[in-house]
This record gives structure tokens, C-alpha cells and sequence, in this order.
């Protein structure tokens, strides 16, 4: 995750149920949050729905999210979007969103 990231106070990240989390360590520590809560592991998601767009600069990819943990009959679903800039080509993610969506696929 460390890596993926643009470091500083551009970059944001909004999770499912959760409000902006903005700048680069907060967005670090709220990721170690969700990798560290008590789910059961391991999760399994099925993306669909995936388009990537450039623009210039910037690009962005969309998707649904489709996540269950392990041996769960029902899935959660959310909408994604991941926005990647080049700065040094080295296109670090600016910032991530999810918005839950009830219902199964």
C-alpha cells in the first residue's frame, strides 16, 4: 500500500461507510485499519463493471466491488473509483473511492 500511494496532502481515500480521510499518513493508517479489523479472511472479490479512462495526465479506473469473506453465503457490494497521476511517470494513486451498495449481485 505504501508504495502504490503519492505521498502527501493531495491524496485522499473515502471506504464504504467512512467520510474523506485525507493526506498520505492518515490515508496509511485508515488502510492498516481495514487490513487489521476482525474479518475473516480470506476475502474474495469479483470486480465487474471495470473501465479505465485517461485524460491527459490522470487516469481513473471504475468498477463494482463484489466482496465476501470466506465462508459467507452473501456478498457486499460497492461502487469503485481509483484515480492514478504521473508525476515522475511513476503514476502513484491520488485517491480511492467506495460507496456501499445494499443488495446481492
Amino acid at each position: 500500500m505504501h508504495q502504490v500511494w503519492a505521498k502527501g496532502d493531495h491524496v485522499y481515500v473515502v471506504h464504504p461507510s467512512a467520510g474523506r480521510i485525507s493526506g498520505y499518513e492518515m490515508v496509511m493508517q485508515s488502510w492498516e485499519m481495514v487490513c487489521d479489523a476482525d474479518y475473516e479472511f480470506p476475502l474474495q472479490i469479483d470486480l465487474q463493471d471495470v473501465e479505465v479512462h485517461v485524460r491527459g495526465d490522470v487516469g481513473y479506473v471504475t468498477c463494482l466491488e463484489l466482496v465476501r469473506t470466506k465462508g459467507s453465503g452473501s456478498w457486499g457490494k460497492q461502487v469503485a473509483t481509483n484515480v492514478v497521476g504521473t508525476p515522475g511517470l511513476g503514476y502513484p494513486l491520488l485517491l480511492c473511492l467506495g460507496k456501499s451498495l445494499s443488495g446481492h449481485p
